[in-house]
């Protein structure tokens, strides 16, 4: 049982709420059945079976910003983008089977699987008050650790999904099962389906324990076969569903051009703009193929920054035509596929902008 692969299952609701309501998908292992989902009355809510994985909306990021600066960001336009992603990606985007074909022979999603998407969201939107939509843009963090009910920190998230109606949660450490069988409790308590995210750069070992643990992303690169790089992602994908994880933060698109830099090094691909986009574009489809969002990160000129971005603001010291020839070419490959999205990100480019990069609507969005 211990060295069983991981698989994905999806289980039906029984009762309806909204229009157009479907089933929820939920996290399984082998021989072993958790939460199926099931609403008990009220606020509860299921998405489509499927929905295209390419979603590119902004539905995590580090608000630098002030409440009415919030309030102006709901438009409609946003609003609907921030829900489509968060309501309709919590679901089966793939039926795994045993013996699946490798990621490289199984056929792109087909915009026939996901029909009524859309529609189904608008008529969510239009039920939710002001209170909820800005509710569902905040994702919180949590650890795959299942504890006692009783437990403080298990009652707070319970609370943020129940009575907050936060968006998602973006999970670190833990153990499968336990996240597994956390991850299916918070869905039952939500209202609207959870996003759940996860880092996942070297696969889901990266934060799971008796997970599958991959080679650095640099060590990949040194083979030159994109190939390795979309079987890393598929499977990591393939993982990240079974653990409840919808959401992966992977791969690193940034270019390793600083020997000085102290965050990103092994993480990249490498030092080559042509390669670092081959081996992206390769992963992020490995990602969707397996029936997960890929978010490309961290972001362009991070690789050539002498600063942890964790403990401090790194500052880009060159202008805007370096970026477009170097440190862009494999964020603009990816981008240009419409395959995944980018989170937003702290650092300052001093040549082009005085803003930090995600509070610049320039940045963001060009």
């Amino acid at each position: 049982m211990r060295n069983a692969p991981l698989q994905f299952i999806q289980q039906p609701a029984k009762t309806q709420r909204f229009p157009a309501r479907r089933s929820r998908a939920c996290a399984s292992f082998p021989s072993f059945s958790l939460y199926k989902y099931e609403s008990k009355g009220g606020r509860k809510q299921t998405a489509p079976p499927l929905f295209p994985p390419s979603v590119h909306i902004f539905t995590r990021s580090y608000l630098h910003t002030s409440t009415r600066s919030m309030l102006r960001f709901l438009s409609r336009r946003a609003v609907l983008g921030a829900l489509a992603a968060l309501l309709i990606v919590a679901v089966s985007l793939v039926y795994f089977t045993g013996g699946a074909a490798p990621a490289s022979a199984r056929a792109a999603p087909s915009a026939a699987m996901w029909p009524g998407a859309g529609a189904w969201a608008t008529s969510v939107l239009d039920t939710l008050t002001l209170k909820e939509k800005v509710s569902q843009l905040f994702s919180a963090r949590a650890y795959g650790r299942f504890r006692s009910v009783d437990d403080p920190r298990y009652e707070r998230l319970k609370k943020l999904a129940e009575d907050f109606g936060i968006g998602g949660f973006a999970f670190f450490q833990g153990h499968p099962m336990e996240q597994a069988t956390l991850v299916n409790d918070l869905q039952e308590s939500s209202d609207l389906p959870l996003l759940v995210s996860q880092d996942m750069e070297w696969g889901a070992g990266m934060r799971i324990e008796q997970t599958t643990t991959f080679p650095r992303a640099m060590a990949l690169g040194a083979t030159r076969d994109a190939d390795l790089a979309r079987a890393v992602g598929y499977a990591t994908a393939h993982e990240a569903r079974a653990l409840g994880t919808q959401q992966v933060y992977a791969p690193v698109a940034d270019v390793n051009n600083n020997p000085r830099n102290p965050i990103i090094n092994v993480r990249s691909y490498g030092e080559k703009p042509g390669l670092v986009a081959e081996m992206t574009a390769a992963a992020v489809n490995g990602i969707q193929r397996g029936g997960a969002i890929s978010t490309v990160k961290h972001f362009p000129g991070h690789g050539d920054t002498s600063t942890d971005s964790h403990v401090g603001l790194p500052v880009l010291t060159f202008g805007m035509e370096r970026l477009q020839n170097l440190e862009l070419v494999p964020f603009r490959t990816w981008r240009s596929r419409r395959w995944s999205r980018t989170p937003r990100f702290r650092p300052r480019c001093r040549r082009t902008s005085r803003a930090i990069c995600c509070a610049s609507r320039w940045a963001t969005t060009a």
